[in-house]
């Protein structure tokens, strides 16, 4: 994927700015104060991190969690088109505070969280000049949180529960201030769950029940109880209930049982009266996209699991809708200026 359409995809989804850039390629090839830098690779380097259960393309790294480990890809661009990195180099990781270099693999450099802090990591050719820098940082891992499981959109204060026809489960990590973190080392044990990657794992055969998931990651190994349903109690509208006039936005909705949201189910949402709705491989699979043509209520319908309900919607003048944000997602890690101010 070329770096240009890498840093437009904000339009779908957030990736932090683009934030693969290293110092150097971030400054268009321009050679941080302080460094000698090597003529080779003059546009500098990408700096690509953990991909994540709920934003699997390439990113910039996420904080690394203090125990844990990140796979860092660099890449750069020598004729038109970015390419796995592949001039002879070095990694240092200036006296390695926050993370330090664990091993490298071709273009691929293992970092260590080894504490609270910021360090740049540096790559340079044999005789010491800089190809580009990029500053990481170690936090400590405070949480693992299930996500929803097929990409639902789903209220931030409903405790999750995954359907028996889920066949993905995803987990987050985060500091104590909803940081996502990566540890590209962790390990998830659940029965009926193959780890596919390190915070996903394919499901097969689950049946109705609470079961443990013991994740290891960081320095610690956290038991989540995870609540799989055979059926659905409830259908509603997922907050925002306000969509505006002549204006394309997004209709929710939410399957409930025992108080717990249910992911992982194949939703079908129809607006039998009203005007037509859109679902898309890039929108969440419980949500459609919709654009009233007169105030009042609109009536969508929505079957799940063999329940169908029909839930309005006030249709409300564009200056008076409420756009309240509903997402499950935890907040995405910092940018480069926030990163440093840890250092």
């Amino acid at each position: 994927m070329s770096h240009a359409l890498r840093c437009a995809l904000p339009a779908l989804v957030t990736l932090a700015g683009c934030t693969m850039d290293g110092d150097r390629a971030a400054g268009g090839g321009t050679c941080p104060v302080g460094e000698t830098c090597t003529t080779s690779a003059p546009g500098g380097l990408e700096f690509d991190g953990a991909k994540q259960f709920d934003l699997p393309i390439a990113g910039g790294p996420l904080y690394t969690a203090v125990g844990g480990t990140q796979d860092i890809a660099l890449e750069y661009d020598p004729s038109g088109r970015f390419i796995p990195f592949d001039l002879p180099y070095l990694a240092d990781d200036t006296g390695g505070a926050g993370v330090a270099v664990e091993a490298t693999a071709g273009p691929v450099v293992t970092v260590r969280g080894v504490g609270a802090h910021a360090n740049y990591l540096r790559i340079t050719d044999p005789a010491g000049a800089l190809y580009d820098r990029k500053s990481l940082v170690g936090k400590d891992l405070a949480h693992v949180t299930l996500l929803p499981s097929g990409g639902e959109r789903v209220a931030a204060d409903v405790p999750l529960a995954l359907a028996t026809s889920a066949r993905l489960l995803g987990i987050a990590l985060t500091d104590d201030t909803n940081d996502r973190l990566a540890d590209t080392s962790a390990v998830l044990a659940l029965s009926g769950a193959t780890q596919t990657a390190w915070d996903t794992a394919s499901l097969t055969g689950l049946t109705a029940g609470t079961f443990p998931l013991t994740v290891t990651a960081g320095a610690a190994t956290t038991t989540l109880d995870i609540l799989i349903v055979d059926h659905v109690d409830a259908i509603t509208a997922l907050a925002p209930v306000a969509l505006p006039v002549g204006e394309a936005d997004l209709a929710c909705f939410q399957a409930t049982t025992a108080g717990h949201a249910v992911t992982g189910l194949t939703w079908s949402i129809t607006s039998p009266s009203g005007p037509p709705v859109t679902s898309s491989p890039i929108l969440p699979p419980n949500c459609v996209s919709v654009t009233p043509t007169t105030l009042g209520p609109l009536t969508l319908a929505a079957t799940v699991a063999g329940v169908t309900a029909s839930v309005s919607f006030d249709v409300v003048a564009a200056a008076r809708a409420e756009r309240v944000p509903a997402s499950r997602t935890p907040t995405a890690t910092a940018g480069e200026r926030a990163a440093a101010s840890v250092r």
